[in-house]
């Protein structure tokens, strides 16, 4: 991706908040091995990481690549600026175009990759709601078993009254 000591980075904005996986598009900038490893890190607030996934990537197989956080991925803040950085290996490059994602830009070694003119490195990122987290630790609990128990009774009664008019 990138020669030791270059620092490569796009920032972006989430807007769910729950990241799980992000997609880049690379292109192979110097041909030979079968494969190269990749590092991905998601960087949050004051350069803290907030993970990193390393893959090994086949050369013959490298346009897109997915990089799937553990455990069902990691919380972030919507709204709040992160950064992704491609480290290691020295096979790909990181596709890129000039405009592209308006939440965020690429950098080269803390500079913008093309003077003068913003540009994106091409990537997806993969976010959910937390929604189905959320209920499932409240059934657990049992709180919300027994109001959903509740509402079922009460809406079927109303329901039952309606019928009867």
């Amino acid at each position: 991706m990138d020669q030791p000591g270059h620092d490569v980075r796009q920032t972006f904005t989430p807007s769910l908040p729950r990241l799980t996986a992000v997609e880049v598009e690379l292109v192979i900038g110097n041909p030979g091995p079968a494969d190269d490893t990749l590092t991905l890190t998601v960087l949050g607030a004051n350069e803290s990481t907030v993970v990193t996934v390393t893959k090994t990537v086949p050369t013959a197989d490298s346009e897109h690549v997915l990089f799937v956080f553990p455990k069902g991925g990691v919380e972030v803040s919507p709204g709040q600026s992160y950064s992704l950085r491609l480290s290691d290996g020295t096979a790909f490059g990181w596709k890129y175009v000039v405009g592209g994602y308006e939440k965020g830009s690429a950098s080269f070694n803390g500079q913008p990759l093309l003077p003068g003119a913003r540009s994106t490195f091409l990537f997806k990122t993969r976010l959910r709601y937390l929604c189905a987290v959320f209920l499932l630790n409240l059934l657990r609990s049992g709180k919300m078993r027994s109001r959903i128990l509740r509402e079922r009774m009460d809406y079927g009664t109303s329901q039952n009254k309606e019928h009867q008019a």
